[in-house]
């Protein structure tokens, strides 16, 4: 049985929808209408569900009484913390981008530990980025400098597999990827990408931490949750992790209304 699609609704339709089926008491339609066409119904809406939600039935959300004005609060305070990890990420990204372009040309340019075979795969693992086309083995450095995050990745992978003394280098002072075990760390890998992606397409972290994956949708999310505070942890404020473990508590209780309707019958 496939997704039910949603049909377009105009702001003023939104606006009804929320009042008749969330409960939701609107003091203002022109504040409303605005931070509706500012912020994304979808978003908004899909960030406040988490922390209003209070049972599922026949897989629609049930929901108390709350005011407009309560989900642009929490959506705000959301947004705030997205913002904090986005430059927490930018970070981690420009350093483990410098120390790839820097050891990886070494290992490509000057190196003598690769074998044709080893050089061949790297320089196809480099050319494949859609700005590295022309890549042919030289100015290694420059060429990296212009990979994504989920190209960049893939150069991480490999070094973890196959030269595991630069893979430390390169992740040093991020412990989360150093796990002794290569699946692990690739997961981990794969799932900073995750966030980092959600981050910059202005996702809320909320949505982040409750969809799930797989045939069963069963939700959960302990990776998650430690891959965000391994990025709070690169500049670490103590007013952002309390608002989110306030995400968690909700996301939490969330994940548990959520995955009671699949563990029925």
């Amino acid at each position: 049985m496939g997704r039910e699609i949603k049909v377009f609704k105009t702001i003023n339709e939104q606006i009804e929808y929320l009042q008749i089926n969330k409960s939701v008491k609107v003091d203002n339609q022109e504040v409303a209408r605005e931070v509706l066409l500012n912020n994304n119904y979808y978003n908004l809406v899909s960030c406040g569900k988490i922390k209003f939600a209070k049972t599922i039935e026949c897989g629609k959300f049930k929901y108390g009484e709350s005011r407009f004005a309560d989900w642009i609060q929490y959506f705000d305070a959301d947004r705030k913390i997205s913002e904090h990890l986005m430059k927490n990420m930018i970070r981690i990204e420009r350093n483990l981008n410098s120390r790839i372009a820097h050891y990886m040309s070494e290992l490509i340019e000057k190196g003598t530990l690769l074998t044709t075979n080893e050089r061949n795969t790297l320089i196809q693992k480099i050319k494949s980025s859609r700005k590295c086309k022309g890549y042919a083995g030289n100015e290694t450095w420059t060429y990296i400098t212009k990979m994504t995050f989920g190209e960049m990745k893939k150069l991480l992978i490999w070094l973890d597999k196959n030269n595991k003394q630069l893979y430390h280098k390169v992740t040093e002072g991020y412990s989360f990827l150093q796990t002794g075990k290569e699946k692990k760390n690739k997961d981990r890998i794969n799932e900073l990408n995750h966030l980092r992606n959600n981050l910059f397409h202005s996702r809320p972290l909320n949505i982040y931490l409750t969809y799930g994956d797989g045939k069963s949708q069963l939700l959960q999310n302990k990776d998650r949750k430690l891959i965000i505070n391994s990025v709070l942890n690169e500049c670490y404020d103590q007013d952002i992790k309390r608002i989110i473990d306030d995400f968690y508590k909700h996301s939490d209780t969330f994940i548990k209304i959520k995955n009671s309707q699949y563990s029925i019958g």
